[in-house]
Parts: C-alpha cells; structure tokens; sequence
C-alpha cells in the first residue's frame, strides 16, 4: 500500500508540474486572445427628408467601419411640421 501511495502521490507532481509549465508558457491565453474575432456592433438610425418621410435602418459596424446598413422599418410619412425630437441640433 506504501508503494501505490508513493505513485500516486509522483503521478499528481508531474501533472501539476507539467499543468504549471503549459500555464507559465502563456500558450492558452495568447491563443484564446488572439483567436477571438472583433465583435460586431449594431445600433439603429432615423433617416428623414425634407418632406417628413423617415425610415429607421439598422447599422452594422465592424472594427468601427461600416459593414451594413438594411431598413429596419417601413417609410412613414408624419403630419407637416413634425419635429424630430430624437434628431442632433
């Protein structure tokens, strides 16, 4: 019984000797970090002319450059003198 003790107890130090190594090394963050891709960012917009015609569109971002823009709605057309309270002075 003695000597299975002593095994187990040399097999678990290599493993954790060996564990330590892998770790120390870096090898699986760097290749976790540099394997993930940029992440993709969407938002949404009004888009609106003269008239008060406006469609909402989806905007889709890639390393900050745009990558696609798809409607997000239908046209609508608002009452004469309607004012975008969501528009940037």
């Amino acid at each position: 019984m003695g000597l299975t003790k002593t095994i187990i107890i040399a097999i678990i130090i290599i493993l954790a000797f060996l564990a330590g190594m892998l770790l120390q090394s870096g090898q699986l963050t760097t290749k976790a970090i540099t394997e993930i891709e940029p992440q993709e960012e969407t938002t949404t917009m009004a888009l609106c002319n003269s008239q008060s015609e406006c469609i909402d569109v989806k905007i889709t971002l890639k390393d900050g450059k745009v990558t696609k823009i798809q409607p997000a709605s239908t046209t609508r057309k608002f009452p004469d003198g309607w004012y975008n309270p969501n528009k940037t002075p």
